[in-house]
């Protein structure tokens, strides 16, 4: 099964114009330099933009088509989101965000085991914590916690290592891995960074100036380009 995306979405002197399909699992990287669409397209996934002539189909479910005035509301989409600017509750521990995720997942989503994400994240110690008091990359485990216990169906991450230090960020990606790994979650992965890609990408859409194009052997062409740098 696969993800479509067939947009041509016009906001001010922006356009953005898209004919894509990527497999519906493991990580697909989403490339590109600041302001070229990246962060747009996964908007138009999620319902949060709305393309005037276009076509989203999730699996075998149309969440967007233009031609049957069809459009599926963001939350009826069950996309999780861990956006670069995620941030929790500040007057809820670290477990009541936990539970607000969960207690927000679908009706019709699978069951997912609290205690299995809580250990995945290595989160038990920080349960009672107050969000202020945690680092950087505490908060953004916990992020990443929230939104996976809402059992979505597509999880996007929007530079999701934005703020963090070099050691952080290798953490970070640590735990991204095992999440991709260990729960069967398709997830999004926008990133500007090909070190970051290289290092978790399966698949790979690179985004210029609004158009999109599906790369076909991802690890070769992140490999090319990084060596390119050097």
């Amino acid at each position: 099964m696969t993800i479509q995306v067939q947009t041509n979405l016009v906001l001010g002197e922006f356009n953005l114009s898209t004919d894509i399909i990527v497999p519906d699992s493991g990580i697909t990287g989403v490339y590109g330099e600041s302001g070229s669409g990246k962060t747009t397209l996964a908007r138009t996934i999620a319902g949060l933009e709305q393309s005037s002539v276009g076509l989203v189909r999730f699996r075998e479910t149309i969440w967007q088509d233009t031609k049957q005035k069809l459009f599926v509301p963001t939350h009826e989409r069950q996309v999780g989101f861990v956006f670069q600017d995620s941030i929790l509750f500040p007057h809820l521990s670290v477990q009541d965000n936990l539970m607000f995720g969960y207690d927000r997942r679908s009706s019709t989503a699978d069951v997912v085991n609290i205690d299995h994400v809580i250990e995945l994240f290595d989160l038990a110690n920080l349960l009672n914590r107050d969000p202020a008091s945690l680092s950087g990359g505490e908060t953004q485990r916990a992020v990443i916690a929230q939104a996976v216990l809402g059992r979505p169906q597509l999880l996007i991450m929007d530079e999701p290592m934005t703020g963090l230090d070099h050691r952080r960020r290798k953490t970070a990606v640590l735990y991204i891995e095992k999440l991709h790994e260990i729960m069967d979650i398709p997830i999004l992965y926008i990133t500007h960074s090909m070190q970051e890609l290289d290092r978790l990408a399966s698949h790979l859409v690179i985004i210029e100036h609004g158009r999109a194009l599906k790369i076909t052997d991802a690890k070769n062409y992140i490999e090319t380009l990084i060596s390119e740098d050097f």
